[in-house]
């Protein structure tokens, strides 16, 4: 029987010995960009499935109950001190 260790301290050696093509923060960068590529897109795609399946009177109403958070999430950051128009 062979010892099972030599084979896995072998395979960290040579993966600690790839070129790293992209450094941590490129890597940070791509996983958060992708996500707010595809975001729009699915939400996009979600309303008009919805307005295909049940139609577009729950749609609006779903929207718009949606929409009725924004000025709620405005007011409590007005309330808990947080500057919305910095620069």
């Amino acid at each position: 029987m062979g010892n099972s260790s030599e084979g896995w301290t072998r395979e960290v050696r040579e993966r600690d010995e790839l070129e790293r093509t992209i450094d941590w923060k490129q890597g940070l960068a791509i996983s958060i960009g992708v996500p707010l590529l595809i975001l729009p897109l699915y939400f996009i795609g979600v309303v008009y499935l919805n307005s295909l399946e049940i139609g577009w009177c729950s749609t609006w109403v779903g929207l718009l109950v949606m929409a009725l958070y924004v000025p709620l999430w405005i007011y409590s950051q007005h309330e808990t001190g947080v500057d919305l128009h910095r620069s």
